[in-house]
């Protein structure tokens, strides 16, 4: 029953930032302004939405392939993304 609770809360609250972060896109004008290494990127709010998700969706995958892919592969020798792991012993 807690359990029940803390999931909806939790979503509740997922609802809630992306609406008050959907309303900051909305209201800035001229779009966010990202400086890396003295180069200045200007994204509108679509092509900040798209950042997000390609962000959401590298981190998702860079933990997803630890997790799975790499540590198995290392125990059983196997071949993972073109890189060979000998066998130990």
């Amino acid at each position: 029953m807690l359990w029940s609770l803390i999931k909806i809360v939790l979503f509740v609250v997922l609802v809630a930032a992306l609406a008050w972060g959907a309303g900051f896109l909305l209201e800035s004008e001229g779009g966010i302004q990202l400086t890396v290494a003295g180069t200045e990127y200007t994204l509108g709010p679509l092509q900040s939405v798209i950042a997000v998700l390609l962000l959401m969706f590298a981190v998702w995958g860079r933990f997803a392939f630890d997790v799975r892919g790499l540590g198995a592969a290392q125990d059983r020798g196997a071949a993972v993304g073109g890189l060979a792991f000998p066998e130990r012993g």
